[in-house]
């Protein structure tokens, strides 16, 4: 409770016995910090709490912050002008008819009493004018540690008292608060967020966070100012056990408006798979990658060509002409370093290097538009040659690109993504930071940080193996055998049993991929492989095929007939194939079997399937074509228009 008013109910003697000096021998510091404290106010009695409701009155703009649970609400001005408004307690302040008392009413009264009784009440006075100078006492030393903390500017802070009460009566924080600011470079994510207001408290971060803040540094990335690439790497070389050592031969089908196909200006359409000449021409390739209108060709030397689409860099290198872009070209940047593995997205590239360094140029795209590699302050604009995405002594073993993300699986079991993240794709971002990354700023996206799966001990924290990348989606496999995935899930594409969004990876269910144990497969090592396109996913699980989500256009291979399955459906058709990898495009599907046959079922208005007319496939069929004819397909890639596919060369 507040300390009693002495004006209310007093008379004159008593009046005056509280405003002068204690008797001899009874002089006390609290009396005398009593009087300096009335002295402070003008001479005025009134509450603390009255005072704060006069200051708050006056300020038309100011605005109390009321905690009340952990949450915010703001207190209008005209919610504290009015003394006699009554309070959600039910109180109603008289203060002002109070002070309004005329004093002859009380001196009239006064007379009356005997010089007894005014003894009596002046030493009860004495007593109360002590105790609210005791009282006085603690609230100027809670003054005087509030103004030390309050920072340059602000308006003093009313005096607190321990009963301060806000309007729904919980405790009135009226401490002066530093405004909200936006930490850029914070790179913890939390899924609490902060509304902006005038004065906001910001919670430290939890002793667990700071933990691994401090030990950040250990994985931070290393983005170069100028030219990234250097002329020659020396890091320690890792292995890279899922990349391809067998070589072959690109061979394209499809639409290839802007130039995806590389078979030059004049040949953008092709029914059946042709092979791509140039500057490949006689070159051994051991991977090829679609991207959304361009297409990137690793050879066995490591060395990078690429053509298609240049309008926002993804092909990192200058093309003055068409013709530079329809045929494949070296990317003469990366000279020095030797390439193990590439991705493509939409728009982007990436290069991984034997010394574990991931390179990326290109563009990533959102709901808010294009936005680069490089993090502020470089402008969000494309790059059109490499730079280093990603550089740590955690190296990189592998990587995945979907439409505007990426995933990199390290030496060490860690994921790190980067990209857009307002469908989860990432993994690592709360939906509240999404978009942009909210008030953390852009370099959440553009910064790859680790995905992190929580456990309930340490012990039991998963070591990652693989990854794969759908459009909007992005999976991963532990050496367990695990499989956690997580992004967009509208269609029931991540194969969760649901169709509900997730930001952070899940552990797949019993039975959902494979049937055995919880989410583990068998064979993991050898024959399986997870593709996501837009609206579906195409799994490869010990040589049978399982596919989910939408069914439009046959892309889920199940019959015109089917039903959109809530879970991994096995492709009957392909019963008894034995399928090594699968490959999952916007609206088709693609399988490689053992012997090197492929199938091909969806929507067929691109020519992507490599069949003879542009009508959908609702089941399997092989692709076949003279060109290819007596020979072995290795792998195969899907684009927004066009498919590559890599053959081997006659009787191998």
């Amino acid at each position: 409770m507040p300390p009693r008013r002495t004006t209310t109910k007093t008379t004159t003697s008593a009046t005056s016995s509280s405003t002068r000096a204690p008797p001899r021998g009874k002089t006390t510091r609290a009396a005398l910090q009593a009087k300096q404290l009335e002295e402070g106010n003008g001479g005025e009695t009134t509450s603390p709490e009255e005072r704060k409701v006069e200051r708050e009155g006056s300020s038309s703009s100011s605005v109390a912050v009321i905690r009340d649970k952990g949450t915010r609400r703001n207190k209008s001005p005209a919610d504290s002008s009015d003394s006699d408004k009554p309070t959600a307690s039910g109180v109603v302040k008289k203060r002002s008819r109070a002070r309004a008392k005329p004093a002859e009413a009380t001196r009239t009264t006064d007379e009356k009493g005997s010089a007894k009784e005014g003894k009596k009440r002046g030493a009860r006075t004495g007593k109360q004018t002590r105790g609210a100078a005791s009282t006085a006492t603690k609230k100027t030393k809670m003054a005087d540690r509030a103004g030390r903390k309050r920072r340059k500017g602000d308006s003093a802070p009313a005096a607190a008292t321990a009963d301060s009460k806000d309007l729904m009566g919980s405790e009135v924080n009226d401490r002066a608060l530093p405004p909200l600011k936006k930490r850029r470079d914070d790179d913890t994510n939390t899924d609490e967020s902060v509304e902006e207001t005038d004065r906001v408290v910001v919670a430290p971060p939890p002793s667990n966070v700071t933990k691994e803040t401090k030990k950040r540094p250990k994985k931070t990335v290393r983005i170069a100012d100028s030219d990234p690439v250097v002329a020659m790497e020396t890091d320690t070389i890792v292995s890279h056990h899922s990349h391809s050592t067998v070589h072959g031969q690109v061979f394209v089908m499809g639409q290839g408006d802007t130039g995806q196909l590389g078979l030059g200006e004049d040949m953008v359409e092709r029914k059946k798979p042709h092979p791509v000449g140039g500057a490949l021409e006689g070159l051994r390739v051991c991977q090829v990658e679609c991207g959304g209108m361009h297409t990137v060709a690793l050879t066995g030397e490591g060395k990078v060509f690429t053509w298609g689409c240049n309008d926002e860099g993804a092909l990192g290198r200058p093309t003055n002409s068409e013709a530079e872009a329809f045929t494949p070209g070296l990317v003469d940047r990366l000279k020095g370093v030797k390439i193990v593995q590439v991705s493509a997205g939409d728009s982007h590239t990436a290069a991984l290097s034997e010394a574990g360094t991931v390179y990326g140029w290109g563009i990533f795209r959102d709901n808010n538009g294009a936005f680069g590699f490089l993090p502020p302050p470089s402008p969000p604009t494309p790059s059109p040659s490499p730079h280093i995405i990603y550089s740590a002594p955690n190296k990189a073993l592998k990587i995945t690109s979907g439409c505007d993300h990426m995933a990199i699986v390290t030496e060490h079991g860690d994921i790190y993504t980067v990209g857009r993240a307002e469908q989860g794709q990432l993994g690592r971002i709360a939906e509240c930071f999404s978009s942009r990354g909210g008030r953390k700023g852009i370099s959440l996206l553009l910064k790859p940080d680790v995905v992190r799966v929580r456990v309930k001990r340490k012990a039991d924290k998963p070591k990652f193996t693989d990854a794969f990348c759908g459009s909007y989606q992005t999976f991963a496999v532990t050496e367990k055998g695990e499989v956690y995935a997580w992004g967009m899930n509208n269609y029931g594409q991540l194969c969760t049993g649901d169709k509900v969004d997730s930001f952070q990876p899940i552990l797949l269910k019993d039975g959902w991929i494979g049937g055995r144990g919880q989410g583990r497969v068998l064979g993991v090592a050898k024959k399986f492989g997870i593709s996501s396109g837009q609206h579906h996913t195409v799994v490869c699980c010990g040589g049978d095929v399982l596919t989910c989500g939408r069914k439009e256009y046959g892309r889920l291979g199940l019959g015109e007939e089917s039903e959109e399955p809530g879970v991994p459906a096995l492709v009957e058709s392909l019963k008894g194939v034995k399928v090594a990898s699968v490959e999952a495009g916007g609206s088709c599907s693609f399988v490689v079997t053992e012997t090197g046959e492929v199938y091909s079922w969806g929507m067929g208005t691109n020519l992507q399937l490599g069949m003879s007319d542009d009508e959908d496939v609702w089941t399997p069929q092989k692709v076949t074509g003279k060109k290819i004819e007596n020979r072995k397909v290795l792998s195969v890639s899907v684009g927004g228009q066009h498919t590559v596919l890599l053959v081997s060369g006659d009787g191998e």
